[in-house]
């Protein structure tokens, strides 16, 4: 799930809109990143993102108002996803998602590395680099 958060006076963290990448673990939690704004998942892309606390399963249908003056979540993706690798400095995901006649694939690269750390509001928060690979469209899907 991508949530699009329009940020409120009141969030804290960040005065500026993003993106909630949110996965869900055990029925649980989701685990849940946040990049910057990104229009389209067509092109490869690499971004700065960092590791957010889990957040409530909720959020999995939740859009509209968070509460608090903390904003509003808009829906982007919603799918399913596969762990492909799994380490201290690297996860890698595969998404699949549908998207007006379309399913979607692309594959997500979360790396630690030096560079963009200064960038963040954060520094040190799990901050690493996010590589979003397209992998195929099926129009018939």
């Amino acid at each position: 799930m991508v949530l699009q958060h329009t940020v409120g006076p009141n969030l804290g963290r960040t005065a500026k809109d993003h993106l909630d990448w949110m996965f869900e673990q055990d029925n649980q939690t989701l685990e849940t990143w946040e990049t910057p704004l990104i229009a389209t998942l067509i092109e490869p892309i690499v971004v700065v993102t960092q590791r957010l606390n889990d957040h409530r399963i909720a959020y999995l249908d939740w859009e509209g108002s968070l509460g608090g003056d903390r904003g509003e979540v808009k829906r982007v993706i919603a799918g399913k996803y596969e762990r492909l690798k799994i380490g201290k400095e690297r996860i890698q995901l595969r998404i699949i998602w549908r998207d007006k006649d379309s399913t979607n694939t692309a594959q997500l690269d979360f790396f630690q590395d030096e560079i963009g750390v200064s960038s963040l509001r954060d520094p040190g928060g799990d901050v690493y680099r996010l590589q979003i690979a397209p992998l195929g469209c099926d129009t018939n899907g």
